[in-house]
């Protein structure tokens, strides 16, 4: 580091943005295929919890799904069952929201077992506020023709 950072030119750009050297929040506990790993509650400011730090509950493991390979399947009461790639459902138009998730279990440890020195990661971690992007899924629906008497569907 040096000592006055305005005398000297900074760091060059990457190919990925990089948090600050100074900050360092993690998902915690790491190398879970089976449980919670809980959100650093207690690092973040803001409403918004940044996509690589949203909470994440495996009951397997994190799928490796090839974008060239995916497909999602469209059938069932409608009228033109249909089979679309990534590609074709990203012609479609799109929206942002912003929605909170909650694990159901969030706040399970502090209820079953509390302890003065818990973190909020600890406590509450199994919650996240996030920027989706995606097709809605009444435009999907429509562009197979949903039948009147369908009632769900099975993802």
């Amino acid at each position: 580091m040096p000592a006055d950072a305005s005398t000297v030119p900074g760091m060059p750009s990457q190919e990925l943005g990089a948090r600050s050297p100074f900050e360092h929040p993690t998902l915690a506990p790491a190398g879970v295929t089976t449980g919670p790993a809980h959100a650093p509650l207690q690092d973040m400011t803001g409403t918004i919890t940044p996509s690589d730090l949203h909470f994440q509950r495996h009951h397997n493991g994190i799928a490796l799904i090839d974008p060239h390979k995916y497909h999602l399947i469209v059938h069932g009461m409608v009228e033109r069952p249909l089979v679309f790639t990534l590609g074709e459902l990203k012609r479609f138009p799109s929206v942002t929201r912003i929605y909170g998730l909650e694990c159901s279990g969030n706040g399970r440890a502090a209820f079953r077992t509390p302890k003065r020195d818990m973190t909020p990661q600890q406590v509450d971690g199994l919650t996240s506020n996030t920027e989706w992007t995606g097709v809605p899924l009444a435009v999907v629906l429509r562009e197979a023709g949903v039948k009147d008497g369908a009632s769900w569907v099975l993802a």
